[in-house]
């Protein structure tokens, strides 16, 4: 069912099936929104790697919401 699902509704799976979706704008603004909400919230701060460290990586998760209202 899952992958029905995501057939019917056009969910990306990846950051760039969202960029160049039909719905790219409305994908865009959902991840600009986010970002902007974990800077606000200070959820993380931007730093200098120490020597042959590496950063932790990162995925965008895609999900239409139904009843937000609720």
């Amino acid at each position: 069912m899952d992958f029905c699902y995501r057939a019917v509704c056009d969910i990306p799976q990846t950051y760039n099936d969202a960029i160049v979706s039909a719905k790219s704008r409305q994908w865009k603004n959902a991840m600009d929104e986010e970002m902007r909400s974990l800077e606000e919230n200070e959820t993380f701060h931007l730093t200098q790697l120490p020597p042959g460290k590496k950063a932790v990586g990162g995925k965008w998760v895609y999900a239409l919401k139904s009843d937000i209202d609720r």
